[in-house]
């Protein structure tokens, strides 16, 4: 799940723009949904392993963002450069299946 910011006049926003993916969705931008949103499957003896972490890697700065020109047209870049308008962070959650005692 990825959370955007969109540059504009002054710094970045929270704010985006109508007819834009939204603040929060899938990876790809698609889907918008919340963190919590995010539930797992009844019944089926899952369970939350941890809260949810900023994702920070290669393809991100030093606090988990990637930058773009626009959203999702030219790919996500670690380093932010003038003509970048759009920023996201990955956040991650992970779960496990509890086994079946008796």
């Amino acid at each position: 799940m990825c959370i955007r910011d969109r540059w504009i006049v002054g710094g970045w926003s929270t704010k985006m723009f109508p007819g834009e993916r939204g603040r929060w969705s899938d990876s790809e931008g698609f889907v918008r949904r919340e963190p919590d949103t995010i539930t797992l499957p009844e019944g089926e003896g899952w369970a939350w392993d941890s809260n949810w972490s900023i994702e920070i890697s290669r393809n991100t700065d030093a606090d988990g963002w990637e930058y773009a020109s626009n959203d999702f047209v030219s790919g996500f870049y670690p380093i932010n450069k003038t003509g970048f308008l759009i920023r996201r962070r990955k956040w991650y959650r992970t779960c496990h299946k509890k086994l079946k005692t008796d």
